[in-house]
């Protein structure tokens, strides 16, 4: 019985040890920048609020910004350049002072080529 234990440690150390090698478009220089994640209070009811800057550098794609919370997003890029795909599967290239919004569950792929892109995410929650 320890024999088998030992082979089924064994291979699952060696898992791990596989799959955290592997690069996740996601975690391929990506860098998150918190600004503000709090509530704030308007016109009398109270709203989580998520402030977010992502630096994401040339030549990458990032299937997803993971958000601290479901709500709106008003997205800015804030430099250089990148493309984003939505719901209607259309790349769309963004340049430094487009702002959009994305709805609560909405997801955009984030892809830059031969620029970086700095993008400010502003979440607010339902």
């Amino acid at each position: 019985m320890r024999h088998w234990i030992l082979i089924v440690m064994t291979a699952v150390t060696f898992w791990f040890a596989a799959f955290s090698q592997q690069q996740s478009p996601v975690k391929a220089g990506l860098k998150r920048l918190e600004r503000f994640v709090g509530s704030i209070r308007s016109a009398g009811s109270e709203r989580r609020v998520a402030i977010q800057v992502w630096l994401i550098p040339n030549d990458q794609k990032v299937l997803d910004l993971v958000q601290p919370f479901r709500g709106l997003t008003v997205v800015e890029v804030r430099g250089g350049s990148v493309y984003t795909t939505g719901g209607d599967g259309e790349p769309r290239r963004r340049l430094a002072g487009e702002f959009w919004t994305v709805p609560a569950g909405g997801k955009v792929t984030f892809e830059t080529r031969d620029d970086s892109a700095s993008v400010q995410t502003t979440v607010v929650g339902e």
